[in-house]
């Protein structure tokens, strides 16, 4: 999204506000959004601010839902003016070659143009556009019309240029309203509102061959010629469909239904209607409104009729009346109306056709329906010519623009799938509470025993402890058994051995002691002695025991 440049554009209608946000990668435009906002019938009328308050409210809206839509913050816009006061008209002027031999360089083109630029309009008219129509090279008495002079001789270089200009109370309304809110909108570029929708609905063949577009509007119809790729001729008619359904209105049908009925059952060609049918209009208990579907279509034909007149009067006007072999380009919001181009054709004597604002642009993913609602063709063109001029906005981009898949945030609390196949290591792991390790698992936790695992460990080993202890315990009591009875043994074997000895011829005292000396006391350790001796070989002085 870094690499491309954004453009915001602004259509203030008679019955809404248009807010679209287009971006540009490659010298290509895709349209990202247009948001529509409802506009009160007493906010504008035929094109102009009648109420300052109610358009703000609407345009805050618009900004608003844009924003929030895309994750953008604007601060500055590109926009059009298009009431009755939007007209043209055309002025001559010319300039002396600089070079000796007569050859035109840009240099003169260029003073040509800033001789235009520095051409002032009346008091209470601001100029819009300064469109050059041609270019003419006087050498003697020769003078040859071309579409570039640079290259070719001559001694002047003239010009006629058409002047697009409006009231400049109107414009001067209109500025203040957008930097009157809060946050501020600041005008980047204000257009003549029928030069615009050619921009998204005319190929660059019709505007060879020569066109005249028609943007058939809410109070306004703004129309638009263009022949050789330049654009010739503008003008508002203070006319639009809403005249249409004042006329209706007239038959007793409420506000609220005319327009869903002129859409359903309305046709511009009354003759095309085979059977006529009663329409229902209203609710009342008493008495129902009632129009017929040949009185309805009697009612739209006869207004377009109308309308379709000053176009004729108005193209006539512009002297190209018999150079526009591409016909009509009929768009804007009365272009709904069905048969509408072949009334047209029938009132006009040329081709009619109807066209969407999908002419060098492309929708954003999902969002093909952007292109498909004539309605959208002055403000999907305003984007187009912004970007042939290379004039951007400055758009703060909050998050990713045309990108369906939701934020990086969200995408890490959602479950995903892992291919560890046990969960056990991470219930008994508390002490990662972060939802990273589940959409990257590492393998440690499967490596490494669990501590389910080592408390069964230790348990084995104290029972082994247990009986090794045990054992032990019954060892050393076979042990004292088998000492105690050699020792037993043995001392009977040397008593006996006494015995004999003594009987044999060895002197025995009177005390009984055995083999000693007079003087001599026998020792009072007896065979237990021994036999703790012979088990626990370390000697404790001063112990005695007693047989």
């Amino acid at each position: 999204m870094e690499n491309k440049d954004y453009i915001v554009a602004l259509d203030l209608g008679c019955s809404s506000v248009k807010l679209a946000l287009g971006s540009v990668s490659e010298d290509w435009l895709t349209v990202e959004d247009v948001v529509c906002e409802e506009l009160a019938s007493d906010g504008m009328s035929r094109g102009a601010i009648t109420n300052r308050q109610t358009v703000s409210e609407a345009i805050r809206r618009a900004v608003l839902k844009l924003e929030k839509n895309n994750g953008i913050r604007i601060s500055d816009i590109h926009t059009c003016v298009a009431d009755k006061n939007v007209k043209c008209a055309t002025h001559d002027y010319y300039v002396f070659v600089s070079n000796k031999d007569g050859e035109i360089t840009k240099e003169d083109v260029n003073k040509l143009h800033d001789g235009m630029n520095n051409v002032t309009a009346e008091e209470g008219v601001r100029i819009l556009e300064r469109i050059p129509q041609c270019y003419r090279v006087h050498n003697g008495g020769q003078v040859d019309t071309v579409i570039s002079p640079i290259g070719r001789f001559g001694k002047k270089l003239a010009s006629t240029f058409t002047f697009v200009f409006g009231s400049e109370a109107m414009i001067s309304r209109y500025e203040q309203t957008l930097t009157g809110l809060s946050p501020r909108l600041v005008p980047d570029t204000i257009s003549a509102g029928p030069m615009l929708a050619i921009e998204a609905t005319a190929s660059s063949e019709d505007r060879e061959l020569g066109c005249v577009v028609v943007d058939l509007g809410h109070d306004t119809t703004n129309l638009c010629i263009c022949k050789d790729n330049i654009i010739r001729y503008v003008r508002t008619i203070p006319l639009g469909s809403h005249d249409i359904n004042n006329d209706i209105r007239e038959f007793g049908i409420p506000v609220n239904r005319i327009e869903s009925i002129k859409r359903t059952h309305g046709n511009a060609l009354a003759s095309s209607i085979t059977e006529d049918t009663a329409i229902k209009a209203s609710s009342s208990a008493k008495r129902a409104a009632l129009i017929t579907t040949k009185n309805l279509a009697s009612i739209i034909e006869h207004r377009l009729k109308d309308i379709t007149k000053f176009i004729k009067e108005e193209i006539a006007d512009s002297g190209y009346a018999d150079q526009l072999q591409a016909g009509v380009i009929l768009t804007g919001g009365g272009a709904n109306l069905k048969n509408v181009d072949a009334m047209m054709e029938q009132e006009l004597g040329m081709d009619v056709r109807i066209a969407r604002p999908d002419m060098h642009v492309s929708p954003v993913d999902g969002r093909e329906e952007l292109l498909e609602q004539p309605e959208f063709a002055t403000v999907i063109g305003m984007l187009q010519n912004a970007k042939n001029k290379r004039k951007y906005n400055n758009v703060e981009v909050i998050r990713s623009i045309g990108i369906s898949t939701p934020a990086p945030a969200p995408r890490e609390v959602k479950p995903t799938p892992t291919p560890v196949a046990t969960p056990a290591p991470t219930v008994v792991k508390p002490t990662t509470p972060e939802p990273q390790p589940i959409v990257q698992p590492t393998p440690q936790p499967v490596v490494q025993p669990t501590p389910a695992v080592q408390p069964e460990r230790h348990n084995t080993s104290a029972m082994d402890d247990e009986v090794e202890s045990e054992n032990n315990k019954n060892s050393l009591l076979e042990k004292i058994k088998s000492k105690t009875a050699d020792i037993i043994n043995k001392g009977s074997k040397e008593e006996n051995t006494a015995k004999t000895e003594t009987t044999e011829g060895g002197d025995i005292d009177n005390g009984g002691n055995i083999g000693l000396e007079d003087g001599d006391k026998a020792p009072k350790r007896g065979w237990l002695k021994r036999i703790i001796d012979t088990i626990f070989p370390v000697d404790v002085e001063g112990d005695e025991y007693d047989e």
